[in-house]
């Protein structure tokens, strides 16, 4: 299982927020992108990319319509930037999002809890306790904090051209590793270790 991260896209523009989904969802492959804001700028770039098939009347009827026309009056390489336009909306469409701060998100890398969240200042030590891995969103600049058995990560605002990954290595760790937008590598860390620790509130 591989997770990908982007951070807040307040002050990205939409092409970046394109880009940053591409990278994660097409060129590093990992099973899930989680947006960590809590904006519409997801929306905000699949209307901007899907405006440049003409002017749809909807996201659904985009592609349709457009297909139709170059099925026409296209040629081979307008028929293959349509599929490209598709795919993009594709992924974008399949971005998760974390419910609205104080709620959190959890998902689960192997036997590992990773919870993700919006705001790190609404964390409570219930949290803390049970996440081998906090994501939180909030921040501009990526970071990455160990802290006993816990590591802490964010990839920072899409505006600083960064996404995060996280992965299970064949070694049990888990690697958090960060990417410049245009997919150059930037940080790669194995998180703190394991705890077999579980709080449950009474």
């Amino acid at each position: 299982m591989r997770l990908g991260v982007l951070g807040s896209a307040k002050g990205a523009d939409a092409q970046t927020v394109l880009d940053a989904v591409e990278l994660l969802a097409g060129d590093l492959s990992v099973d899930r992108v989680i947006y960590l804001g809590e904006d519409n700028a997801l929306e905000d770039a699949a209307w901007t990319r899907a405006e440049q098939l003409g002017n749809p009347a909807s996201l659904a009827t985009a592609f349709l319509d457009r297909a139709a026309e170059l099925a026409v009056t296209g040629d081979a390489r307008a028929l293959e930037g349509l599929l490209e336009v598709d795919r993009e909306l594709q992924h974008l469409a399949e971005v998760l999002r974390i419910p609205k701060a104080p709620n959190r998100a959890i998902e689960l890398l192997e036997d590992r809890i990773v919870l993700f969240i919006a705001d790190k200042g609404t964390l409570t030590e219930e949290d803390i306790a049970n996440a081998h891995v906090v994501v939180y969103g909030g921040a501009k600049e990526m970071a990455h904090a160990r802290f006993g058995t816990r590591s802490f990560f964010t990839p920072g605002g899409l505006s600083g051209n960064r996404v995060g990954v996280l992965e299970v290595e064949g070694d049990g760790r888990i690697v958090i590793s960060a990417y410049a937008i245009s997919g150059e590598p930037v940080l790669r860390e194995v998180a703190a270790g394991r705890t077999t620790k579980i709080t449950v509130s009474g």
